[in-house]
This record gives structure tokens, sequence and C-alpha cells, in this order.
């Protein structure tokens, strides 16, 4: 019994870690580096370096957002287990709301993906074509620049009912 339950509690030590990196350092990126960077460099020196720390964040956020989805995972099927265990049915409310939870996580994985692979790329085409003297960014890569930093904060935004969710399920 005792290395079932440290082997749970890894899991969801774990859990709570692959989280912490994926958001925090997302909310680091966005609330931190963003306005920061914007306020001390140049147009195009701002965009390469954020795009430059956006490129190595991604390196470390991608393994965490897979930890937490194979955690959650173990997670879930734990619970499910426990509950069938005690011959006992899972409370509707709680059901619903480990449903929602997990549906905002995989909305949260899918507006990341899409930073990533779609909004990302459109803005390192947009920094190739930029002069290194532009004291504003054109009209689209302003466009695609704000729909990066709208995707950052809506994960977040989500990230943040998400851990609400995860709190009111462990009472």
């Amino acid at each position: 019994m005792g290395n079932a339950v440290s082997f749970q509690a890894l899991m969801v030590w774990l859990h709570l870690l692959g989280a912490v990196i994926w958001v925090g350092g997302l909310g680091f990126l966005v609330l931190v580096v963003g306005p920061a960077l914007k306020r001390a460099t140049a147009v195009r020196e701002y965009l390469r370096l954020g795009l430059n720390l956006e490129g190595r964040f991604r390196v470390v956020m991608w393994p965490a957002v897979g930890v937490v989805l194979f955690t959650g995972l173990f997670n879930v099927i734990n619970i499910l287990y426990a509950t069938s265990l005690s011959r006992g049915g899972m409370r509707s409310t709680f059901a619903r709301l480990l449903a929602l939870k997990i549906g905002l996580v995989f909305v949260m994985v899918i507006l990341q993906a899409i930073d990533q692979f779609v909004v990302r790329p459109k803005r390192i085409d947009g920094l190739k074509t930029l002069s290194p003297e532009i004291a504003a960014l054109p009209t689209p890569l302003r466009k695609w620049q704000r729909l990066a930093q709208g995707l950052g904060m809506a994960i977040l935004a989500l990230a943040a009912v998400v851990v609400l969710l995860g709190v009111t399920l462990t009472r």
C-alpha cells in the first residue's frame, strides 16, 4: 500500500510540476518578458528577442505539457479505479467538474499549438522582412503579435479556471 501511495503522490507532484512549468513559464513570457522587451528595445530587436525566448521556452514547454497530459490521464484512471473499487458512483457534480477541467486543458493545448505552429511562423516570417531601422511594426505583423499576446492571455485565463477546478475537486 505504501508504494502505491508513494507512486500516486509522485504522479500528482509531477502533474503539478508540469503545470507550473507550462503555465508559469507562459505567464512569465506574456506578462513580464514581453512588456519589458517592448519598453527597452527597438521594434525589430524586441520581436527578435521575444521570438528567441519563445523558442527556448518551447523546448521546455512541450515536454511539460506532455507530463501534464500523461499524469492527468493517470490521475483520472486512478479516480475511476478507486470509484469502482468502492462500488460507489462518482458524484455527478464531481464528474461534470472533472470533465470541464479536462476539456479546458485540451482547449489550452489546442490554443498553445495554434500559437506555436501557426502564429509563431508568421511572426518569424514577418521578422525576416523587417529592416533594422523600422520604427513601428507593419499592420499584418502587428496583428500576428496581438494574436500571439491574446492566445497567451487566453491560455493563462483558462489555466486560472483549471486551477480553481482542481482545487474544488480535491475538497
